[in-house]
This record gives structure tokens, C-alpha cells and sequence, in this order.
């Protein structure tokens, strides 16, 4: 934008010149020449001005969206990172085990019929399913969490 404005100024010049006639006569001339701006330069001003305006604003609403998108992973990563320690971790592999053997052992014994038996072998793995789920949104939300702020991860492992 500063060379717009330099530019602004007319350019002043002082133009000498001879010229000899065939009877010899002989000339001298001067000129002085501007350049008087009829609103080109002006117009290169307000554009360049425009174009500072137009890259502030798309800096802002860049930043803006930044911001709320590491907020809304934040919120997401604290919901479930609460959820898991507010949990009575009923999701361990070992409680897992122990339903599915207490499961077959009622089927074996016959105080279950076979819809029983696979009722409630479907809720087991409906159950874990949304386990699995529930750890992978809260690993996304944590990676996603991690690249927007610029950390590097540090991942734990969960035996499920």
C-alpha cells in the first residue's frame, strides 16, 4: 500500500530540446510535462486499502473458526474423559469373561432357553460395541484436540 501512496504524486519533468531548420533557422524549445491523475492512482489506493481490509477480516474468521473448533473438541474430550471416570467400569475385559461364562453356564444348565441365551449374547456384544465406540470418539476428540492446538499425542492403552 505504500508504493500506491508514493505513488500518488505526479511525476514532474522538464523536457529541452533544439531543432535545426533547412533554413537555418534554429530552434530551441522547453516543456515541462506532469501527470495530472485522474483518479487511476486513487483507485490503485482504495483497492490496495480494500485488499488489507478483505486479509484482515479473513484472518478473523479464520481465527474465530479456529477457536471453536478447538473449543468444541475440548467440551467433547472433557464429556467423555468425565463420563469414563464417573463410570463403574462394568467394560473390563475380566467382567466381560465372567458374564459370558456365568452366560453358557445357565444355557448348559437349562435355566435359560436358546432366545434367552442369544438375547442376552446380543446385549453383551451391543454393550462392548458401544464401548469400542466410546473410546474411539474419545480418542478422535483428543487427537483432534491435539492437531488443532499443536501438541504432539500421548496415547495410553486401555485393556478393554
Amino acid at each position: 500500500m505504500e508504493q500506491f501512496q508514493n505513488e500518488k504524486f505526479p511525476e514532474i519533468s522538464l523536457d529541452i530540446a533544439s531543432k535545426k531548420y533547412p533554413e537555418k533557422q534554429d530552434g530551441l524549445f522547453f516543456g515541462i510535462s506532469m501527470e495530472l491523475p485522474l483518479g487511476e492512482k486513487q483507485g490503485d489506493l482504495n483497492l490496495a486499502k480494500a485488499a488489507e481490509v478483505s486479509g484482515e477480516l479473513e484472518y478473523q474468521i479464520k481465527r474465530k473458526e479456529i477457536e471453536r473448533e478447538v473449543k468444541a473438541s475440548w467440551q467433547i474430550w472433557h464429556h467423555l474423559q468425565r463420563d469414563q471416570n464417573h463410570s463403574s467400569g462394568n467394560n473390563d475385559l475380566e467382567s466381560g469373561q465372567v458374564f459370558l461364562s456365568g452366560l453358557e453356564l445357565s444355557f448348559k444348565n437349562g435355566e435359560i432357553s436358546v432366545f434367552e441365551y442369544l438375547d442376552s449374547l446380543g446385549s453383551f456384544l451391543t454393550a462392548k460395541q458401544n464401548a469400542l465406540k466410546y473410546s474411539y470418539e474419545k480418542q478422535s476428540a483428543y487427537l483432534n484436540l491435539t492437531y488443532l492446538s499443536g501438541l504432539s499425542p500421548h496415547f495410553t492403552l486401555e485393556k478393554n
